[in-house]
């Protein structure tokens, strides 16, 4: 028996840092939305002469070591089912990495959900919200498979549901370069930022408007950040703007922009010319992914 898994990318269309904790983390205040860009993983039970995890993927560039979240999520779950598993999983990698997009929380959010399901284990949705935390800040966002407001280091997650009827297209360009989350909150102490200045906003769960995912503020407190050490980013995000984006900004903490359009037809023509202009960018046309479950493959 094996199960496969969807791990959907995100972006953050509205990204603040509101506070910085005595543990040394920051208190956020982001707005997440899922995206249909997605990798898949395998999971399989190995035959009974076969013991322990063998994890592999497409990507040879990618360490599959225990850094890897989805090796952390698996010895986080031995631990605390007191068992050790014999599996095999595939990860087919199609979501960029150190660019914002969440794709290494996605994993561990599929790994978690495809191994509880595969060995019947049951797991409450508020342990596994806690295993997915002590994995990466973003990582309990991917167990709730909707757009979410999530708070505290971004942990505290509060689902909501925007109106479908609006289509809207989304590109997503991905420079060829790495941006490291931990320099870029370091930037915040080396600029000596008062946190918050200007963007005191905070969303009330619940409180969004109903107009919408285009009709929300779209902001993140990174990009006067990174920008002036990766100029191609804002560039990237200008040129969006200049060809008819209703909002294109960072997701996370880089590297990816996203841009979003109404017209498919315009939004498609321009993937054309992103690819002219930055030939050495990943291009990604996708949508939100707002329906309240994701399909399982």
């Amino acid at each position: 028996m094996k199960i496969k898994r969807l791990c959907p990318a995100k972006i953050n269309w509205y990204l603040n840092i509101v506070a910085k904790r005595s543990d040394g983390y920051h208190e956020i205040d982001t707005l997440m939305v899922p995206v249909k860009l997605y990798d898949r993983i395998t999971v399989n039970k190995r035959n009974a002469d076969k013991t322990g995890v063998l994890f592999s993927c497409n990507d040879l560039n990618l360490p599959i070591d225990e850094n890897n979240t989805i090796i952390k999520t698996v010895k986080l779950m031995e631990e605390y089912t007191g068992r050790q598993f014999d599996l095999d999983i595939y990860l087919e990698k199609a979501i960029p990495y150190g660019a914002g997009l969440g794709g290494g929380s996605s994993n561990a959010e599929a790994v978690l959900s495809a191994i509880d399901e595969l060995l019947s284990l049951k797991i409450e949705l508020t342990k596994k919200h806690e295993i997915l935390s002590m994995v990466g800040a973003d990582a309990p966002f991917f167990l709730y498979q909707r757009a979410a407001i999530c708070k505290g280091t971004g942990t505290e997650v509060y689902p909501i549901d925007f109106p479908t009827e609006q289509e809207l297209v989304i590109i997503i360009i991905v420079p060829d370069i790495e941006v490291n989350t931990r320099w870029a909150y370091s930037l915040i102490e080396k600029n000596a930022l008062t946190l918050s200045i200007g963007h005191a906003k905070n969303f009330v769960p619940g409180g969004i408007p109903s107009g919408g995912l285009s009709s929300v503020e779209r902001y993140n407190f990174f990009e006067h950040l990174v920008f002036p050490h990766y100029p191609i980013l804002s560039d990237v995000r200008g040129f969006m703007v200049g060809n008819g984006a209703i909002a294109s900004g960072m997701s996370g903490s880089g590297s990816a922009i996203f841009a979003t359009f109404e017209d498919r037809e315009l939004a498609e023509n321009i993937v054309g010319a992103c690819k002219v202009e930055y030939p050495l960018a990943r291009v990604f046309v996708t949508e939100p992914e707002l329906d309240s479950k994701l399909s399982s493959i």
